[in-house]
């Protein structure tokens, strides 16, 4: 069996208008491709609904001009960031966060965390439902580190990654720490 689904493309302004099909429908362990090509350059969240179970993807792209140079990244999905969680900051690039609410007005606080340890004022960012933003770490202290998020069950959020020479990736936004003490953060090394 397999899944009908449908795709909204979520900016600041609200929903974007894209044509990407009407019916859609997956099979049973197949993939569907759906081209995002029509949309101007910039930052969107990509929301699939879909009536049975699915995992989705997107692949980004930086930099269109054959010339020069570019780079692709895949965004997997997501869950909702619903309590507290660090989320850290590549050290090579400079990262965004998308935050998107696509079923409810979302609320979420961020302080960011620079080199030295020391918390910035917390940041109050209101998401309306069907929107999308993104929020940049730098803007607050030029050493950012890490910002802590704490969150409603409504804000769903991913990092971008950019780096030098056009450089792309994406992290996922850790769990939140529901029912613990503390926040738990893994480190690793070589």
């Amino acid at each position: 069996q397999g899944a009908g689904f449908k795709v909204k493309i979520l900016g600041a302004d609200g929903e974007v208008a894209a044509d990407l099909g009407s019916n859609l429908a997956v099979s049973s362990d197949a993939t569907s491709i759906i081209s995002l090509n029509g949309l101007d350059a910039g930052a969107y969240s990509v929301v699939v609904e879909a009536d049975a179970p699915v995992t989705s993807s997107v692949r980004m792209v930086r930099g269109a001009d054959p010339k020069q140079s570019s780079d692709t990244a895949w965004a997997a999905s997501t869950m909702p960031l619903a309590g507290t969680q660090v989320a850290p900051i590549s050290a090579n690039g400079t990262g965004e966060f998308s935050i998107a609410a696509p079923t409810a007005d979302a609320s979420v606080e961020a302080v960011v965390v620079d080199k030295d340890g020391k918390l910035s004022k917390p940041t109050k960012l209101t998401v309306k439902t069907g929107q999308s933003m993104v929020f940049k770490p730098k803007d607050v202290s030029a050493e950012a580190q890490a910002v802590i998020f704490s969150s409603d069950a409504n804000a769903y959020i991913g990092q971008l990654i950019f780096g030098s020479d056009r450089s792309l990736a994406w992290a996922a936004m850790p769990p939140a720490n529901a029912g613990r003490d503390g926040i738990v953060v893994n480190v690793g090394g070589g």
